[in-house]
């Protein structure tokens, strides 16, 4: 089933993920497919998140 969250709940969603991940394996020892394994739907805005960024940080 599809669920029809906010990008705010999506982003909430992936910063949940990455604290539960980062307090299992440390900051040091985490990639970022274990952040999203944990909702794979969030694989899409991870993705968006990425593109945004990188159009901010463009001169």
């Amino acid at each position: 089933m599809t669920q029809n969250l906010t990008k705010e709940e999506r982003m909430r969603q992936l910063l949940d993920a990455a604290v539960q991940v980062f307090g299992k394996k440390g900051y040091h020892d985490t990639q970022i497919s274990d952040i999203i394994k944990k909702p794979m739907s969030l694989v899409g805005l991870f993705i968006f998140i990425l593109k945004v960024s990188a159009k901010f940080l463009q001169p």
